[in-house]
């Protein structure tokens, strides 16, 4: 089974002006990913957005203070986003079913094979093992990336996503095409647990050791 690439430029054309918008506009959501450097794009109708930040702490409470003693660990990044996926036309809802194909399989690792030779020079594979984790690099305009432009594989943030949540939406109906069903609606979410590519934080002469300025962080680092 293959699975293909989904650009804006593959996108179907259609006469609701949703395309040139989001292009005009780069309300686009990109997918990346670092296993099969598939990419896919969907017109951002975005419901749902959050960036949390959660700081972990060791403590200890010592025998006569009010407070326990801490000790920073780590600061963990996690993104949540939620978007609809309208389809104007019979051929945008097999698009975006085809979309949702290529997410899917990012969730997925690479593998390889064990080659072994035995005597006679024979070879043979054994069962195969995982060589690539499923990372992928998510962009959406300045609000989920890692620097300016528009290339997914470039700027996006970097991270793996813990699951997918698919909804067609049933009151929106389908559309119906030599007995398969296409959904006129889906309603998608994600979880991004983003990984730092460099340190986070500030030098001895206070300077924030970010690509960019702290200005701009986390929107454009």
């Amino acid at each position: 089974m293959s699975f293909k690439n989904r650009k804006m430029g593959d996108y179907p054309r259609t006469d609701d002006g949703t395309q040139n918008y989001t292009t005009n506009t780069d309300s686009i959501l990109r997918f990346y990913s670092l296993v099969s450097n598939f990419e896919v794009h969907f017109k951002a109708f975005i419901t749902d957005i959050s960036d949390n930040f959660q700081s972990s702490w060791n403590t200890e409470q010592v025998f006569g203070r009010m407070d326990p003693m801490a000790s920073f660990q780590n600061t963990k990044r996690t993104i949540t986003v939620g978007w609809d996926i309208p389809a104007a036309s019979l051929d945008e809802a097999i698009s975006n079913m085809e979309a949702i194909s290529t997410l899917t399989s990012m969730l997925y690792p690479g593998y390889s094979g064990n080659p072994v030779t035995m005597k006679g020079d024979s070879t043979f594979t054994t069962a195969n093992s995982i060589s690539r984790s499923p990372l992928v690099r998510v962009k959406f305009a300045n609000i989920i990336s890692k620097g300016d432009g528009t290339s997914a594989k470039e700027h996006g943030v970097l991270g793996w996503i813990d699951g997918v949540n698919i909804q067609p939406n049933i009151e929106q109906g389908f559309i119906i095409d030599n007995k398969k069903h296409y959904p006129k609606l889906y309603k998608l979410s994600i979880n991004l647990n983003v990984l730092h590519e460099h340190d986070l934080g500030f030098g001895e002469g206070n300077e924030w050791l970010g690509t960019n300025t702290p200005k701009k962080w986390p929107f454009g680092d």
